[in-house]
């Protein structure tokens, strides 16, 4: 049995008499003396998702707790009337009027009569509860009770209409716990050593008080990965316009009979559905931030920088404008010639183009000859008519949306989850609208505290076109003109973030998953990560599964190309290109994955452009890893001794499992984490492993690449090189990797035992010299004579393996030279990877 403490808090519950989220515990310590409103009784297995083979999202873990029913845990866990606060002119209850910024701090309440809320009171909208600050001029109040800065706006049905307001003070009831979001730790008695195993919401409570059994209060819980799935995905919208615009220098003739005449769309935005726009040049926190616009029809549309921050208008409203042109004829006609669009789309593909949906303008033409700012001349004819046009409303169908963009492929992934913009936690850079993010209802200090940065930002490095949808904006909403990407998805069948999110890593090949209170990203044919060693050693007891079945390999990978889109009624032209096992596809035998792209760019799929895209290389990546049944493995280890996190890369070895030989026994076999089952009260995990290539009784293995590049030569023997030339930096860098390119020489030794030798090579791989490497200092190593021969820009890697002893074979080189002292990227002399 554990001696740690269980600490649970249902965030949006707790008493009037403090500030801070009810706490229920296992034991009441000096440390939680005040606070705890509840002890728990039992708490069961941790879950994390599971990774479907081959899937995308994982699946949705799920624990449960009991709590002992007392006075207090059942006003604050079952309670279930709600008292809303009454207007005392018509006795209705009281709605937000207004959209509740995401922001820290004190926040303005927007309601009609702010007089009719107390002052230190507490009340309900939605799942956020605040406290009052002031009710003169406006309502203000802080988030309380462990609530976290999310947005709230009002909802816009034949009408728009806001949230109603509840009482929660006195004997007033709280109005149940259901879909509040939930946080499980385990500490030590004193509060210290916090660690997080849960992060969900409630979704489920039931109270037993059956003949025999203590009273108690049982709280079943989803995991995050059911939040992700279910919140709503719908980017700020409004009703479209358009209109000409007739200011001098803005009408110039193109013949006779025509005229070329600046015009505008328009997109109605209302400020307290979707929040109020943020203003560049007058920032403000948690404002929504809208830079790139898109005009749609269904699963087409146009995307267009915004004609910059407009402010607001009438009733809250403001006007999201985008300037185009169109072509006037004499008869009164009018075509669109540019719709100022910079991209456009059509069922989930992305091109660059300025044409988007047909825009409807109404002109009218006078009858009399006239000579005005903006006539026209008839062909033939002497005199001039009058044009105006009106501003004219656009077909149902077509809407004006919000077009989130993010400063790179990372920063966009956080920005879906957290709500920020650019991946700025502190909103000050703006925010997403209310529905345009998960808005994870959690307080976190950084992006690591709720997403494994190192293996998002694995999956994501290098990403570009046309994987992803990468534009060069221009200055009109102060974007600059570095490179920026657009958030991709398929605009009539994306109905939640989870839609959103699944649709990227279908076509990445990726899968995401949930592991103790955060997700984690990985790829199905992407790179590995540094393992770690998992042995007979860590096992809780010798039982151990090993399982073979069909659907653990892959008889077919089809690639998805899009060479065209069209602008008009046809559909995307695609090729759906096999990539076969062709052994296994005779037999039927296997499963089938689909991958694909985001960006067109009107190329055959047999054009050497496709070569360079990650398209095509995790087609390759992903028949040849999986071309044989991987082997499943089910086994419990101690947490004292080793803890795994999903799709955490391991290096297997066993006595107690038989390898491909039939015989017992395998040795350093690689693959990843499928599941973990994680018991507090043991403690131990029983996890599940999958096994790819599971060809041979002892793998070698991809531990760590040794190189480096040469920073300076200051004598004595040392050699000063960069510190993360090769190797990812410790914020980015996957669980066990060394953190510098020194460090890798270090752990190199220590795992030989001695120290060994190195080659010198010019920026062409040229052997330069050869020598003794004895020494590693932060980021000097100690190369004896190495100065008479090293300048900066030299890369200093292994010597050829042929060199070392046979223990060795764990290391690998991707820089290795071959016996011709040759760097050409050869593994013929280190150590090959088996996937």
């Amino acid at each position: 049995m554990s001696e740690r403490v269980v600490v649970i808090k249902i965030l949006g519950v707790g008493e009037t008499s403090s500030n801070a989220a009810a706490v229920f515990t296992t034991r009441v310590t000096g440390f939680y003396t005040g606070t705890v409103a509840g002890s728990v009784v039992s708490l069961s297995d941790q879950l994390s998702s599971e990774i479907t083979v081959f899937g995308s999202l994982g699946s949705d873990p799920s624990t449960s707790f009991t709590i002992l029913s007392t006075d207090v845990t059942r006003k604050l866990l079952m309670s279930r009337g709600k008292v809303p606060v009454y207007n005392s002119s018509d006795n209705q209850p009281v709605r937000i009027n207004g959209y509740v910024l995401p922001a820290q701090g004190t926040v303005t309440i927007a309601v009609l009569d702010p007089s009719l809320f107390t002052v230190g009171d507490y009340y309900r909208v939605q799942n956020t509860v605040f406290q009052i600050v002031s009710n003169s001029p406006t309502l203000t109040g802080n988030r309380v009770w462990g609530c976290a800065n999310v947005p709230i706006g009002m909802t816009a049905q034949s009408e728009v209409i806001g949230p109603i307001i509840y009482d929660v003070n006195g004997t007033n009831p709280l109005g149940g716990c259901e879909q509040l979001p939930v946080v499980i730790t385990t500490t030590e008695t004193d509060g210290s050593d916090e660690e997080l195993i849960f992060r969900g919401y409630v979704n489920k409570v039931s109270n037993d008080t059956s003949a025999g059994q203590q009273n108690l209060i049982k709280v079943d819980c989803a995991s995050m990965m059911a939040y992700i799935k279910s919140a709503p995905f719908i980017p700020a919208w409004g009703s479209v316009t358009a209109n000409t615009v007739r200011r001098a220098g803005e009408v110039t003739p193109l013949a006779e009979d025509a005229v070329l005449a600046a015009a505008v769309t328009n997109t109605l935005y209302n400020n307290s559905v979707y929040g109020p726009q943020f203003d560049p040049d007058n920032p403000e926190t948690g404002k929504t931030v809208i830079n790139m616009w898109q005009i749609r029809e269904g699963d087409k549309g146009g995307i267009a920088q915004i004609d910059g921050y407009q402010g607001v208008e009438y009733y809250g409203n403001s006007i999201i404008k985008i300037s185009n042109e169109v072509f006037i004829d004499y008869d009164g006609g009018v075509t669109s010639l540019n719709n100022g669009f910079q991209l456009r789309f059509e069922k989930g593909y992305y091109e660059t183009g300025s044409i988007g949906p047909n825009i409807n303008l109404e002109v009218t033409i006078s009858s009399e000859s006239q000579e005005p700012e903006g006539g026209i001349m008839a062909s033939g004819r002497s005199d001039r008519h009058t044009w105006w046009g009106t501003n004219t409303s656009q077909a149902p169908g077509i809407r004006g949306e919000n077009c989130v963009d993010s400063a790179n492929p990372y920063t966009l992934m956080v920005d879906l989850l957290l709500g920020c913009v650019n991946g700025q936690l502190s909103l000050g850079e703006g925010a997403r609208s209310v529905h345009e993010s998960a808005w994870l209802p959690y307080d976190v200090g950084s992006v690591d505290d709720i997403i494994d940065q190192a293996s998002l930002y694995a999956l994501v490095r290098g990403l570009t076109t046309p994987d992803f949808v990468g534009f060069i904006p221009g200055s009109t909403v102060n974007l600059g003109t570095s490179e920026r990407y657009l958030l991709p998805y398929e605009h009539t069948s994306a109905k939640t973030v989870g839609d959103v999110l699944d649709g990227i890593l279908k076509r990445l090949g990726a899968y995401m998953v949930y592991d103790q209170g955060k997700f984690y990203f990985g790829s199905w044919a992407g790179p590995r990560q540094t393992p770690t060693f998992v042995d007979d050693s860590q096992f809780s007891d010798p039982s151990i599964k090993l399982t073979f079945e069909r659907g653990l390999s892959l008889m077919r990978v089809t690639a998805k190309y899009c060479v065209a889109t069209s602008s008009g009624d046809l559909a995307a032209l695609t090729y759906d290109v096999p990539y076969l096992n062709i052994e296994l596809a005779a037999s039927g035998l296997g499963k089938e994955m689909t991958i694909g792209h985001w960006y067109c760019n009107n190329r055959n799929p047999d054009d050497p452009y496709w070569g360079g895209s990650r398209l095509l290389a995790n087609a390759f990546g992903l028949i040849m890893r999986y071309s044989q049944s991987a082997a499943r493995v089910d086994v419990t280890l101690r947490d004292s001794v080793v803890e795994l996190e999903i799709g955490q890369e391991i290096a297997f070895t066993s006595e107690f499992i038989v390898n491909s030989n039939g015989e017992m026994g395998v040795s350093v076999l690689t693959g990843y984490v499928l599941k973990a089952a994680r018991s507090w009260a043991t403690p131990t995990t029983a996890y599940t492993i999958i096994l790819p290539g599971y060809l041979s009784v002892s793998n070698k293995i991809a531990v760590w690449s040794c190189s480096a590049r040469v920073d300076d030569v200051p004598g004595g023997d040392l050699i000063q090189v960069d510190a993360n030339y090769f190797t990812a930096s410790p914020d980015i860098a996957s669980e066990g990797a060394p953190t510098s390119d020194a460090q890798c020489f270090e752990l190199t030794h220590d795992l030989i035992g001695t120290w060994y030798d190195v080659q010198l090579l010019d920026q062409y791989g040229t052997l330069k010299y050869q020598g003794a490497l004895v020494g590693v200092s932060g980021n000097f190593l100690n190369l004896p004579l190495f100065e008479n021969y090293a300048v900066q820009g030299d890369i200093i890697v292994l010597a050829p393996a042929t060199s070392f002893s046979a223990v060795l074979d764990v290391i690998y080189d991707v820089f290795q030279a071959s016996d011709a002292a040759q760097v050409d990227s050869s593994i013929d002399n280190a150590s090959k990877w088996v996937p």
